[in-house]
Order: C-alpha cells, then sequence, then structure tokens
C-alpha cells in the first residue's frame, strides 16, 4: 500500500464522473487503507497513458507535521475558477481522510485570498464542484478547518471562510460580499451564515451595503478570530490551526442569529438605492429574513432560489455590463499588456486655489509628495495646473512653468485649453477631476493626439493607484462628461419650453427612474445664474424671468421650486405662472423615454466622433460623476437593452421640431448598428 496521499507535493484531482459517490465515500469511510487505496485507484495510469498523475495547477498541497494546507495559487485574484474549486473539493476530502492530519489550512499564494468568482461565468452552466458542496465538506469535516486570509477575501472567496470552523486575517484585510452591486446577492450560504456569526445589524450592512470592512472591523465584530501580521500569517495560521485541534468545533449553521428581526424593515428603508428601484438589496434581506425564519438548509435553499431569480434579470446584466465597463476603461488601444510606464511619485501644483488644495490632498492621500510651485517645480514627476481660466492666461501659466520642468516630467492641466506648443506634446496630457478632487472618484483624461502611450499609461496607473474611476476621451469641447450632462439639462429644458411637461413631472420622472435628484432640483441647488445653457430660445426667457423675479435657485428660497425651512422643494405656483405652457401635447408614459433617448444619443454621437473610446466609456461616465442609477447600466445600455434604436429614431424625429441639431440622430443609429456597449459582450 502507498502511503498516505497527503504525501505528493501536489493535489491530485478527482475525475468530475462519480464525484460525488466518491465525496460520500471519503467523508464516511472508517477505514483509512479504503480511502488510500480508493485514491491511488483512482489515478492508476492506464494502459499506454502519462504515468504521472492528474494534479491541479490552481491548488498546492503542503504539509507541515500534522497540519495540512491548500494554497490557492490562480493569479491574479485568485478567482474560484473550476478548476480552484475542484482542487479545494479534493484537497479538503484528502485532508479529512488522511489519519496522519489534525488540522487544515486553506490560505493563498500571491497578492489576495480569494477575490471573489469569475464573474463573466455568471448565468452560464457551472463547471467545477460547486462552491455550496466545498462548503457543506467543510461544515461537516471533524477536523478543525482555519481560513488564513490577506490582501481582499471577497464574494465566494468569504463565503468559504464563513463554512470554516475558525478565520484568521491578515492585518490590512480587506473582506465583503459585494455582490450586491453586480445585481445579486451572495449565493454560497453568505446570507444564512453571516448573520450567525456576527450581530445581524453588522450582517445586513456588510450584506446589502456590499461595502468591505477592515480586519480590525472583522475582529471587533466576531467574523474572524485572530489577526496576524501580513509577513507571518502562514506560520501563525498553522499554529492556530494546532490549537485548534483541542477545541469544540464551531460550524456556523448550528449558531443563533442574535438581533431584532425589525430591523429588516428598517434596514430596507434607509437603503436609498432600494428606495429608487433597485431589487437586490431587497432580495438580500428577503434572504437574511429567511436566516431567522427557517432552518438552516431551507434557507440556503432560498437563498439560492433568490440568487437565481436574479443573476438573468436586467438589473444584474447592467450591473455586471458596469463592472466590465470599469475594466476596460484602464485598458489604452495599442498598448500591450506588459507596457512600461515611468513612476509618478512626485506632483508640483502650479496654483495653490480651491481646487489645487482639493487635488494635493487627494495626491497626497495616494502617497505622493505634493508641492505647490514654485517650491519642487524641477524635480517634480508630474507638473498639474489645476485652474479653469481664459486659455490666454492659462497658456501664461504654463508659459512661465515650463523653462523649470523637468525635461522628461509629464505636464498635465485641468483646463480645455491646449498647451501641446508650450511643452514636449508627448508628455502632455488632461487630467479632469471633479471637485472636490479628494472626494469624488470620477476623472476624465484627455489625450491629445500626441501624448505618448507611456505617458498615459503613467497617469492611468497613477489615478487606479489613488482609487479614481477613469476614463480616457479625445480632446473636444464638453470632452464626455460635459457633454452628458448638458444633454441632460437640454433635453429637460427643451421639454419644458415646448409645453411637453413642467418641471416637477420631469424630475418626478427622473427620481422614479432611479436618479437621486430631478434636473430642475438639481438646477435650483447649483443656482440659475450659473445652471442655464444660454441658447436664445424660450429656455432663455423662463430662465430670464425666474431670475428677475428673484427665484435664483434654492440658495435664495425659490427658483423652479419654493424651498421649506429645512430645504426641501414643494410646488410653486408663482413659478408655474412664469414658466407658463407652450400648449404642446403630453407625452405621458413616453416622458422618461424623451429624457433619456437624447441623452443616449449624444453619448452614441461622442463614440462615432471618436471623442469616447467606447460606449461602456459613456455609461461609466454617466453613472460615475452624473448620477445615473447603476442597475440601468447607463444610457448606452439602456439605448441597446431597453428602448432600441428603432424606438429611438422615431421619438428623435418626433422631437426635433424643437431642436432639429441636438434632436438628430448619431450617424451608428440610422445605419442600423445601434450602440457600442456590446462590446463587453454583456
Amino acid at each position: 500500500m502507498a502511503s498516505s496521499p497527503w504525501t505528493r507535493l501536489l493535489l491530485t484531482r478527482l475525475p468530475m464522473a462519480g464525484r460525488a459517490a466518491s465525496a460520500r465515500r471519503w467523508a464516511l469511510t472508517s477505514d483509512v487503507q479504503d480511502a488510500d487505496r480508493l485514491f491511488e485507484d483512482r489515478h492508476r495510469p492506464r494502459q499506454g497513458s502519462n504515468p504521472m498523475p492528474r494534479v491541479s495547477t490552481q491548488v498546492v498541497t503542503e504539509r507541515d507535521g500534522d497540519v495540512a494546507l491548500l494554497i490557492i495559487d490562480n493569479p491574479p485574484v485568485n478567482a474560484l475558477s473550476a478548476e480552484v474549486r475542484d482542487g479545494l473539493f479534493d484537497g479538503l476530502t484528502a485532508a479529512i481522510a488522511d489519519p496522519e492530519i489534525a488540522a487544515i489550512v486553506v490560505m493563498c499564494a500571491g497578492s489576495t485570498f480569494v477575490a471573489g468568482g469569475d464573474i463573466s461565468a455568471l448565468g452560464s452552466k457551472p463547471g467545477g464542484a460547486p462552491t455550496m458542496e466545498i462548503n457543506r465538506l467543510q461544515e461537516s469535516s471533524p477536523k478543525p478547518i482555519v481560513t488564513a486570509m490577506h490582501g481582499s477575501a471577497l464574494g465566494g472567496g468569504l463565503e468559504t471562510s464563513f463554512a470554516a470552523h475558525w478565520r484568521i486575517a491578515a492585518r490590512g484585510t480587506k473582506l465583503g460580499l459585494p455582490e450586491v452591486k453586480l445585481g445579486i446577492l451572495p449565493g454560497a450560504g453568505g446570507t444564512q451564515r453571516l448573520p450567525r456569526l456576527i450581530d445581524l445589524e453588522a450582517a445586513l450592512d456588510i450584506i446589502v451595503n456590499g461595502d468591505p470592512i477592515s480586519a480590525e472591523k472583522a475582529f471587533e465584530l466576531g467574523l474572524i478570530d485572530a489577526i496576524a501580521n501580513p509577513e507571518t500569517l502562514r506560520a501563525e495560521a498553522i499554529a492556530f490551526a494546532r490549537q485548534a485541534v483541542t477545541k469544540p468545533l464551531r460550524r456556523a449553521r448550528d449558531q443563533a442569529v442574535t438581533g431584532d428581526p425589525a430591523l429588516l424593515d428598517r434596514f430596507l428603508a434607509a437603503n436609498s438605492d432600494a428606495a429608487r428601484g433597485a431589487e437586490a438589496p431587497i432580495a438580500c434581506v428577503r434572504a437574511v429574513r429567511a436566516a431567522i425564519d427557517m432552518p438552516f438548509d431551507a434557507g440556503i435553499e432560498y437563498e439560492r432560489e433568490l440568487l437565481y431569480e436574479r443573476i438573468p434579470s436586467l438589473q444584474s446584466e447592467a450591473m455586471r455590463h458596469l463592472f466590465f465597463a470599469e475594466r476596460e476603461a484602464w485598458k489604452l488601444p495599442g498598448a500591450s499588456r506588459d507596457a512600461v510606464a515611468p513612476p509618478i511619485r512626485s506632483v508640483c501644483i502650479l496654483a495653490e486655489t480651491r481646487d489645487g488644495l482639493a487635488v494635493g490632498r487627494a495626491f497626497s492621500a495616494a502617497g505622493l509628495d505634493v508641492t505647490f510651485a514654485p517650491a519642487g517645480l524641477g524635480t517634480a514627476d508630474l507638473v498639474f495646473d489645476p485652474t479653469f481660466t481664459s486659455i490666454p492666461d492659462h497658456r501664461a501659466l504654463i508659459a512661465n512653468a515650463a523653462p523649470d520642468m523637468r525635461e522628461d516630467a509629464i505636464l498635465s492641466s485641468m483646463s480645455a485649453g491646449s498647451v501641446d506648443d508650450l511643452f514636449a506634446p508627448e508628455r502632455t496630457i488632461g487630467i479632469h477631476f471633479f471637485y472636490p478632487a479628494d472626494e469624488r472618484p470620477f476623472v476624465e483624461v484627455i489625450r491629445p493626439p500626441a501624448s505618448s502611450i507611456p505617458a498615459t499609461l503613467a497617469v492611468l496607473r497613477l489615478l487606479k493607484r489613488m482609487g479614481k474611476k477613469a476614463v480616457v476621451a479625445a480632446p473636444a469641447p464638453g470632452a464626455v462628461a460635459a457633454v452628458m450632462m448638458t444633454a441632460r439639462q437640454r433635453a429637460a429644458e427643451l421639454l419644458v419650453a415646448s409645453g411637453k411637461a413642467n418641471p416637477a413631472e420631469i424630475d418626478a420622472a427622473l427620481t422614479g427612474f432611479g436618479f437621486a435628484e430631478g434636473v430642475f432640483e438639481w438646477l435650483d441647488r447649483i443656482g440659475l445664474e450659473t445652471s442655464w445653457i444660454r441658447t436664445g430660445d424660450a429656455g432663455d426667457t423662463i430662465r430670464d424671468r425666474l431670475c428677475a423675479a428673484g427665484r435664483t435657485g434654492c440658495a435664495a428660497g425659490a427658483g423652479f421650486y419654493d424651498y421649506d425651512a429645512a430645504g426641501n422643494a414643494v410646488f410653486s405656483a408663482q413659478a408655474a405662472q412664469i414658466i407658463g405652457g407652450g400648449g404642446g401635447p403630453s407625452l405621458g408614459d413616453s416622458l422618461i423615454d424623451a429624457l433619456l433617448v437624447p441623452i443616449a444619443n449624444a453619448g452614441q454621437k461622442l463614440v462615432d466622433a471618436g471623442t469616447a473610446i467606447r460606449g461602456s466609456d459613456v455609461d461609466l461616465v454617466a453613472v460615475t460623476a452624473h448620477g445615473w442609477p447603476a442597475w440601468r447600466g447607463g444610457p448606452l445600455f439602456y439605448l441597446d437593452r431597453v428602448t432600441g434604436a428603432a424606438k429611438a429614431l422615431d421619438l428623435l424625429a418626433a422631437l426635433a421640431p424643437a431642436d432639429p441639431a441636438f434632436y438628430a440622430p448619431a450617424q451608428s443609429l440610422t445605419v442600423g448598428s445601434g450602440s457600442t456597449t456590446q462590446e463587453l459582450g454583456t
């Protein structure tokens, strides 16, 4: 008889055929020799075959005395691929059956623990051992299983740790269940085990909001049992596992949910996304309620039912589209995956303005050495002009600074004015932060034709390090972000000016769609004196009338609406009289399309013109910078999946008399190619 299967360095995989039967046999056998014989028989070379046993290349097994280690090695994020799941299932099965093993540690190689599953595989026929079976195997193990986490432990990866008996995390680890941000819910037992491991309110926060927590917070909540130093995580996990051998096994399924069930309704009522139409938070709360009301196994089944309802939903499709859009936006056309870019470690800001100070805080938070000119001008890797001034003033500022800059520095500006001729054009690029730069996540990178790939990549990698969401656009008036914002405002103003809808109807349609506020509430909030787009038509007349009456916006207590002492917008008879009505027919149910299709059309024109690199970038701008609800996917996703090109063309034609140029359809719509969001395969 050969020695225990754990003498093998690499994990030997069981073939998929007969896996369930083998699992039962491995788990239930009391004869270790039978278990070892089964393991050997499974992989005895057949005549003419390679005598080497089949191995998993993504899960490696090691042994430290009586502790077995299962080490997932699936770079870059150790996703739960089919092969990883097979490796875990087979490795756990072997370790449980091995009489020389007293405890098991599951951990990951590389920079992170399992940071989730394969998002692109959602909705497709699954392969590999199901995560639910892996979790059941862990939970039923007679030997203590310790999960050791570092980097990020997210989604299905974190859910597998819930089924282990103990959890340890390196300092600095982020733990979270972000599935709600994909329009789904944790579907591998997370909604059933987490409320049994920690307080109900804390569990709801993690599940329904989807934001990660620190290892320190997880320890405080009782989600993990120890915090380790990153450098000694492995050794500390092994020591912890040995100590666990003498302790009773702690299974999440056997714990009671603690907390007031009434929290569920209050928590859902306080969730702004759910209140505005997002379905996933509601499904999450329903699943957590099952953890309270149902036996564990029934709750697990109900969680799976809810997951299978959510995966094919349009909202989940929209949010997965945005997930891939974020990742696609970092890819620069023409740049190879191994392209080299100069590191940016220091920044000199040319003006200590309000915007300059905010940008400085954002750079400092990312660990950069920040100075304000003239200090550091001759040594900085990046020189940044934060001013929004006239082009002559802007050019004068750059011309004054350029002679003192390093020859290999990168010059960047928030202004739309061109300065290519004042410094090396291959290292000149625009970075448009949204104020305040240290709080707003979106950044627009304006890349002139001469700007080099290394310089552009250097800026993109810096922004990624800063935790920003960025898109690259070609130089054009308004680029992408401003054009899209203008289109939303213009579409609403034209409907009011033509009498097709009043401000309250338009704002109600937009908030009903999921926007946090309507266009006219937003205009009042920022002030009518600065926000109106002057085009010389009836819109300007309305604006002029409101301002002449002292109705300049929320700060004045009156604009398109009146505002009570708490700042809430209320109907204003005076504003209604000033605005008047054009006698146009009511749009009824088509009002929302009359507002959204022109926005999508403007976005498609940007793609057609090459200002936006891809349609998904337009959607990312709309969601990140302009408050388009994420579960709606963005304007071009909406055009593709909801409205359709034919209906959009009919609507644009009907609205065209109010402004033929604005409503003129994008060329790609007229030739029937539609929007370009489908390039991501979502």
